[in-house]
């Protein structure tokens, strides 16, 4: 690619695309490409919410995200009619390029998704550049409408691509029959997630939506197990409520098991920095997972089961242990035991090539314009 380009990347209205994000790991991937863009000399457009904060151009779609910390450790959505702000929301972003045709390619980080709108539809012959679609969700059953109408739309000839963020997760969404033109692995900013000079603790940690499917009910049992004190950090969201409150809650003492609640950047790096693990044991199979490179970007290993992209992103015995699950709920737990005590064997200084080498934002961005050059040119 011999110029600089125009790029505008959409975000959904759920919350703002900001540095300083505690919850949001695609409005992070969004915030880290924007100032990364913006660094390489291209001119990057953010479609989100007006209560955003960007490196590049901000178009603000609607004036606030929509949702709202409660005043606990809960978050809940602070509109009822959902469905109408969405559709303005998208409605403004094809509005935008339509009004301006100098932009190069529409980068669609979805959440009810752009393409599947009916203002797509009317205005999509109108426009005459590529629309990418990042696909950043696991598949879920809840969605076979939305998922046929992308596969639908994502058949050659139409102008959309879709994009996914790890193997794992492409072949799932080629299952559900769409085309995938690329897998593009999310990256973190090096110079940020850095390792400590000081000597780590013995602490375990696990940071995450609370939810069943992040398994931190488990990382308190593995704590337990190895005489390990464990934080915990995360939101609670209001569907997650009961979990919190008979899984979770009723062991953070302060002291074995403690909780710090959501976290940003800045905060999170140090307990990343200290750790001597961060315990991941996902119940479900995780697309990608950003804090796992951000963990060993800091230098620290990962423990995790070998669900959707972890044997992608954490080389067993090297930067971390992938866990193969047995479906004994007793003997996983073992396993984890076992590589908590065996994590002397991990050089913290491969967990940081590894992300280095791989998982860098640069490396990501660059992936993107390749991707993009591709199709501005298919």
């Amino acid at each position: 690619m011999n110029r600089n380009l125009n790029i505008l990347q959409i975000a959904s209205v759920g919350l703002p695309v900001t540095p300083q994000l505690k919850y949001g790991g695609t409005e992070r991937v969004i915030s880290y490409l924007d100032e990364t863009f913006s660094k390489m000399g291209h001119n990057s457009y953010v479609a989100a919410t007006g209560d955003s904060v960007v490196k590049g151009t901000l178009i603000p779609t609607i004036s606030k995200s929509q949702w709202c910390i409660d005043g606990t450790v809960s978050i809940t959505r602070s509109i009822i009619r959902k469905d109408e702000i969405i559709n303005e929301h998208y409605q403004k972003c094809i509005d935008y390029l339509i009004k301006n045709p100098d932009i190069d390619i529409a980068h669609d980080h979805p959440g009810s998704g752009l393409v599947t709108t009916e203002r797509f539809k009317k205005a999509q012959p109108n426009l005459k550049i590529p629309i990418l679609v990042t696909l950043h969700g696991a598949v879920s059953g809840k969605y076979h409408e939305r998922y046929a109408k992308w596969a639908k739309i994502s058949q050659k000839g139409s102008g959309v691509y879709f994009n996914a963020i790890s193997e794992s997760q492409r072949n799932e969404f080629e299952k559900v029959g769409i085309r995938v033109e690329d897998v593009v692995y999310h990256g973190i900013p090096m110079g940020r997630f850095v390792p400590s000079q000081e000597k780590k603790s013995d602490f375990l940690f696990t940071i995450g939506r609370i939810a069943p499917e992040k398994g931190q009910d488990l990382a308190i049992e593995v704590a337990k197990r190895s005489h390990r004190k464990l934080v915990i950090a995360g939101e609670v969201h209001s569907i997650n409520e009961n979990y919190w409150k008979e899984k979770v809650e009723p062991f953070v003492d302060g002291d074995q098991v403690k909780f710090v609640g959501p976290l940003t950047d800045e905060e999170k790096i140090p307990y990343f920095q200290d750790a001597s693990a961060l315990i991941f044991p996902l119940q479900w199979k995780e697309p990608f997972g950003l804090v796992l490179i951000e963990s060993m970007g800091c230098g620290t290993p990962v423990i995790s089961f070998d669900r959707g992209s972890i044997p992608e992103i954490v080389e067993d015995g090297k930067t971390g242990f992938v866990i193969h699950e047995t479906g004994d709920k007793q003997k996983d737990l073992e396993q984890m035991v076992y590589a908590v005590n065996n994590l002397n064997s991990i050089d913290s200084n491969v967990c940081r090539s590894h992300v280095e080498n791989s998982f860098s934002i640069e490396t990501e961005a660059q992936n993107y314009l390749n991707l993009y050059d591709r199709l501005m040119n298919s």
